[in-house]
Formats: structure tokens, sequence, C-alpha cells
């Protein structure tokens, strides 16, 4: 049996079906995942490990302005 993901019709999609989106840190695609339902449109990192990634970056420069 292939990779498939369920939507939140019930309906199966193979993985390569589901929408990706490119990192703003590691440039690196990632798919669409179902607790990103909801908010898919404001999701900007691939993991936490980015995410956070990008909050340390930008508390630095703010740090170096002050």
């Amino acid at each position: 049996m292939g990779k498939a993901a369920q939507t939140t019709g019930g309906k199966m999609r193979k993985k390569a079906d589901l929408p990706a989106k490119i990192c703003v840190i590691c440039h690196r695609p990632f798919a669409w995942r179902r607790k990103w339902a909801v908010c898919w449109d404001q999701v900007r990192y691939c993991s936490e490990k980015c995410r956070r990634t990008r909050q340390s970056a930008t508390l630095s420069v703010q740090d170096r302005r002050l």
C-alpha cells in the first residue's frame, strides 16, 4: 500500500497530491499536515526547530539595536 493522508472530508489522498510550501528558514519543501488544516495560510516554517531559529535570530537583531 502507498502512503496516503486523510483530509477533513474523509477522502484519502496521496502525499504527492497534498499542498506544499518552502520553509523560509531552511528552504526545504514541506507538505500539508492535518494539524495545519485551519491555519495553513499562516504556516511558514517546516518544524519547531526552524521556528525557534527564526525567533532567536530576530531577538539577536533587536539586542544589537539597543
